[in-house]
């Protein structure tokens, strides 16, 4: 039993609401989506952490210890990527576009859904037909540069669009106006 008002008797869950806490605060801030989304970011943050292995569960997730089936991932994506959407034909009339673009919020528990964000609207809605758009970079966590793919190697060194590329397969930045060390 646990005494009202004292958390530090309940260590374990208060560090596992903290980081849900921390998660939650960080994806509105590094994706630029309006703080109203943040029972959003809540609810995916508790849908992947459901779906990932947990040490003190012996590598199973908690939804494999709940319900005794390992639980798909192949359908998760990133939290505010960009999608397209299927417009109902109720929704709209002949003349309006048969699809609308949005923003990727969730998921959804009892159907095979996705929680859509519509910027222009400030509301989220359900959607079944979307198409992620993976085209866009969406690298906006700092804006890293991915890697690229090793080309010919030359005897000096190689040397890929501003990239240069070392014997551990890491990129370093360089100056093209600064003279190499030999």
């Amino acid at each position: 039993m646990i005494v009202p008002y004292t958390p530090e008797q309940n260590g374990i869950n208060e560090r596992r609401n903290r980081s849900i806490v921390e998660v939650t605060c960080a994806m509105p801030h590094d994706q630029k989506l309006p703080m109203f989304l943040w029972g959003e970011g809540t609810n995916v943050t508790i849908y992947v952490q459901n779906r990932v292995p947990h040490q003190e569960l012996d590598n199973k997730t908690p939804k494999q210890v709940f319900t005794c089936v390992k639980p798909d991932v192949s359908h998760l994506h990133i939290f505010s990527y960009p999608i397209y959407f299927h417009v109902l034909k109720d929704k709209r009339n002949k003349l309006e576009a048969m699809g609308r673009k949005g923003t990727f919020v969730g998921y959804c528990e009892n159907y095979k859904a996705c929680r859509i964000y519509i910027p222009g609207q400030r509301k989220v809605e359900i959607g079944r037909d979307i198409m992620f758009d993976e085209y866009i970079s969406h690298g906006k966590s700092g804006d890293l540069p991915l890697p690229l793919p090793p080309k010919k190697k030359n005897d000096d060194m190689d040397i890929l669009d501003g990239l240069s590329m070392l014997e551990s397969d890491t990129y370093i930045f360089y100056d093209p106006m600064k003279p190499m060390d030999p």
